[in-house]
């Protein structure tokens, strides 16, 4: 999907973003830029949106349906930090085993932005 300049102007002008997971199966035949994720990816650098923050925490509900024992993980309080604009995202495809591998390619400036988030 295309990043409209407008939509990015917009955003750019805002006090914030609110960003949602996209995609779906039925795009994964299109090429890598028709993708509706490549509009998200464009707005992530654009902006530098460099961190994604997950918290994790167990639901009660859900106890009974983990493969870890109950005790391990009923108290889990955590938060991922997870890097959103290196090479993961914008790797150049370099081989094909079902899937393409992709060359990651970490800065170290993108770890320690992300390492300040954490800490």
């Amino acid at each position: 999907m295309r990043l409209l300049n407008k939509t990015l102007d917009q955003c750019k002008k805002s006090d914030a973003v609110l960003l949602a997971c996209v995609g779906d199966i039925k795009y994964d035949s299109l090429a890598r830029e028709l993708r509706p994720e490549s509009g998200l990816l464009k707005l992530r650098s654009a902006l530098n949106l460099f961190a994604n923050i997950r918290p994790v925490k167990i639901r009660k509900s859900l106890l009974d349906a983990s493969t870890l024992k109950k005790e391990i993980v009923e108290h889990v309080d955590l938060i991922v930090v997870r890097e959103l604009i290196g090479g993961i995202y914008f790797g150049k495809p370099r081989g094909q085993i079902k899937k393409y591998v992709l060359l990651i390619n970490q800065t170290f400036l993108r770890l320690v932005n992300c390492g300040e988030i954490q800490f």
